[in-house]
């Protein structure tokens, strides 16, 4: 993924957009991909990175799953009218087991 591309602060742009009642915005036709991955498994990759023996080596963390900006997009408007629906603000610790971004 490109670091500095239009697509790099995607949810951030499409929460701000969705909490004032506006749709998820997609240049292109929404076929650009996407590899996301959970947090714990970053922090356990930076840890075996971190107590590793190997140096001056890049390593690049995955998952291998792509998702498309459309299916994010789909995603995202679910979750939010989800969330929306109960007019409240929940902690993300308080939705319940595959209610998320990517279930």
């Amino acid at each position: 993924m490109d670091a500095f591309g239009v697509y790099t602060e995607v949810m951030i742009r499409w929460m701000e957009r969705l909490s004032k009642g506006q749709p998820c915005l997609i240049l292109g036709d929404g076929s650009q991909t996407m590899d996301f991955v959970y947090v714990d498994d970053v922090a356990r990759a930076n840890i075996m990175a971190a107590t590793s023996s190997v140096t001056d080596d890049v390593i690049n963390i995955a998952s291998g799953a792509e998702t498309s900006l459309t299916e994010l997009a789909e995603h995202s408007v679910a979750s939010w009218e989800w969330i929306s629906l109960r007019n409240t603000v929940l902690l993300a610790k308080q939705l319940p087991y595959g209610v998320g971004l990517l279930t």
